[in-house]
């Protein structure tokens, strides 16, 4: 919910105005931050795209809380563990486009 709440918010700043010509020092800030298959170029097209997308038509999902179980190892640290039946097959519905199902509101208020 926090992520959503953090894209929802540099999308609206994104969008505004006055942030168009800090959009390349943007970029550069999350270049080390984000791990994407995607060209140079498809992430320039795809910001074109960002001013015509209505938060209506955003749909953020994570993994299901039940999938995941946390615990403290040996040293003290928490690790998240999951189920990997569980998560294979959300993937599978996820490719065929199945999930996530469309939200009660949107995503992005």
């Amino acid at each position: 919910d926090r992520q959503t709440m953090v894209l929802c918010a540099l999308r609206d700043k994104v969008l505004s105005p006055q942030v168009v010509t800090d959009l390349p020092q943007i970029v550069a800030a999350f270049a080390g931050s984000v791990l994407t298959d995607l060209s140079p170029a498809q992430l320039g097209q795809l910001a074109c795209l960002a001013p015509r997308l209505e938060s209506k038509n955003l749909i953020f999902a994570g993994m299901p809380d039940e999938f995941l179980q946390g615990e403290r190892n040996a040293e003290g640290s928490f690790v998240l563990t999951y189920d990997e039946a569980k998560v294979r097959a959300l993937v599978e519905e996820f490719a065929a486009g199945r999930w996530p199902l469309e939200p009660d509101k949107p995503s992005c208020p």
